[in-house]
């Protein structure tokens, strides 16, 4: 399954930004593009598949935050871009994302940062999808060690690293060692708000894990049945919000519940969704 990364404004703002230490007329004369605003629709194009309306979005306000001389924005679109061209799977331009992202991290004093490892995660996210697992492990493990020293144990950013790892795990075949770290992350995102669509999408990537480790048997078809039923109680939790973000992770989960058997819910889902687009 695809890994779950959404960008928050938080992620790429520092508490003592370093753009607060340059010249008094460089600061004035920067003008933010709003990252929040733009996350939500976002995930509202990517929720009606509507990706070239998603990329012309990227591609305004990367033009807008570099004529504002917003610098932080500008980091954050390249950040949005990596999951996007991810997702599209276009490598080329995914990668030149990354470099792009980067080539800033010193700039901005970013290079030990959340906001640093925030875009090691998604650097490495796309490095894992394009087959060069070890390169998105090392950074993975890197933004590891910044994420644990500098967030809380419960943090959302920490459970979708974890998510994270254990994909890069499982492509490399340590499917123990992946299952450990899929459930690492349910465990953290089962304390964050909302954290329960994460948590399903960590449950199904567990009963792949499953199904890629070993041969079928009582004790496997057991084993992933129990966190197909957790995945489905998770979504079904009455108190989550049925938007877009919520079709959007639906949509994602739909496809494995057909493939183990589970056709009457994976059409509920659909007529989720469905009433969701029509609804907005």
């Amino acid at each position: 399954m695809n890994q779950y990364q959404n960008l928050k404004s938080e992620d790429y703002l520092e508490p003592d930004c370093p753009l607060t230490q340059k010249p008094e007329d460089a600061l004035h004369s920067a003008v933010h593009i709003p990252q929040k605003r733009i996350t939500e629709k976002m995930d509202e194009l990517m929720a009606l598949e509507d990706f070239a309306g998603a990329e012309r979005l990227l591609n305004y306000w990367l033009l807008e935050a570099k004529q504002g001389l917003d610098l932080q924005g500008e980091f954050y679109i390249y950040n949005e871009q990596m999951g996007f061209y991810r997702q599209r799977n276009e490598k080329e331009k995914a990668y030149e994302a990354i470099e792009h992202a980067f080539d800033m991290l010193e700039q901005l004093n970013y290079t030990d940062s959340i906001s640093g490892a925030t875009c090691y995660v998604n650097a490495a996210t796309v490095y894992c999808v394009f087959n060069e697992e070890e390169k998105a492990l090392a950074l993975d493990q890197k933004a590891l060690k910044i994420y644990q020293n500098n967030l809380e144990a419960s943090d959302y950013r920490i459970g979708g690293l974890y998510n994270n790892m254990a994909q890069t795990l499982s492509q490399l075949s340590r499917y123990d060692e992946a299952i450990e770290y899929f459930k690492k992350a349910i465990e953290v995102m089962l304390q964050v708000e909302e954290g329960k669509l994460e948590a399903a999408i960590s449950c199904l990537n567990i009963v792949d894990a499953i199904s890629a480790k070993e041969e079928e048997s009582l004790e496997s078809i057991l084993f992933k049945e129990k966190y197909l039923e957790k995945a489905k109680s998770y979504l079904d939790d009455p108190e989550l919000k049925e938007n877009y973000h919520y079709a959007y992770v639906a949509s994602k989960c739909v496809g494995i519940f057909e493939y183990y058997g589970y056709f009457v819910y994976a059409k509920e889902l659909k007529e989720r969704i469905r009433r969701i687009h029509e609804g907005n």
